[in-house]
């Protein structure tokens, strides 16, 4: 099956952020305040966000163009280095300088996350920097086997940006799948696939998924209110569920796994679908 797909040319849109993560032991509190003094060990530095989902491809030895928004700065350089070393081409990556590089930090110990810190700005793009991405990405749609969309809510895909991107790869063709943030997944309508979690289902829907008549009950209305063709629910140790235009919908188990960090989950989804 995986033969048969070849080497696709994808194009990942959306909120690029660095993740960084520190490594380290805790074996005492500060003398300073009642905190854990973390004792590094090591750090590593990785594409997240939408760069997640171009990671993830670009390992299974797709074609992977990102396409998004960073700041001029030092981490912007590290970003562009980490996908150039992938092999992803970043010529739809545009810097603006009024707003940071996007970068989360993790601080390790003994396997769990002890602390988070986030440098970002969540604010919409300047209206020049916006037309630039837009106009660019917009005019290379066509050029792709599918497009995927990675919403972080960072200001990247707002809903006039989202609706092109839509519309522009059902007139050409060009199957639009989406990671889902936020409530309103109206933004979204007439995409070929969308991936949300089950809490984001729930959240979307304002309904509770107990039962699998639940799940297929709300799983049809939103394929149906939203003009999908196909709707994947993630379940987490559940699985996942898969809703298609005219099939019956199928439910795949998950085998358990002890799992250290669920950063990222939903673009590995969304880079296998």
């Amino acid at each position: 099956v995986l033969d048969s797909i070849g080497y696709p040319r994808v194009l990942v849109i959306g909120d690029i952020i660095l993740d960084r993560y520190v490594w380290g032991d805790v074996d005492r509190i500060s003398p300073e305040a009642p905190i854990s003094v973390l004792d590094v060990q090591r750090e590593e530095s990785r594409p997240g966000g939408a760069g997640n989902a171009a990671y993830n491809l670009a390992a299974l030895e797709a074609h992977v163009f990102l396409a998004g928004i960073v700041g001029e700065d030092g981490e912007a350089d590290e970003t562009r280095k980490l996908l150039a070393e992938l092999g992803v081409d970043s010529s739809l990556i545009f810097s603006d300088p009024s707003r940071p590089t996007t970068v989360k930090t993790r601080m390790i110990a003994q396997n769990q996350q002890v602390l988070r810190v986030d440098h970002e700005a969540r604010l919409p793009l300047s209206p020049e920097t916006a037309k630039q991405l837009h106009e660019s990405v917009l005019a290379r749609v066509g050029e792709f086997d599918v497009v995927l969309l990675s919403d972080y809510k960072k200001g990247t895909l707002s809903e006039t940006f989202t609706q092109s991107i839509i519309r522009c790869g059902r007139e050409q063709g060009v199957p639009v799948l989406v990671d889902p943030k936020g409530r309103d997944f109206s933004i979204y309508r007439g995409a070929y696939l969308l991936t949300p979690n089950r809490l984001e289902a729930e959240m979307a829907s304002d309904r509770s998924l107990g039962e699998d008549r639940d799940l297929e009950a709300m799983g049809r209305k939103m394929c149906e209110d939203l003009e999908l063709d196909a709707l994947v629910i993630t379940l987490s140790k559940d699985g996942i569920s898969l809703f298609q235009k005219g099939v019956s919908w199928q439910k795949f188990g998950a085998l358990p796994r002890a799992v250290f960090d669920v950063s990222g989950a939903g673009d590995t989804v969304l880079s296998i679908l």
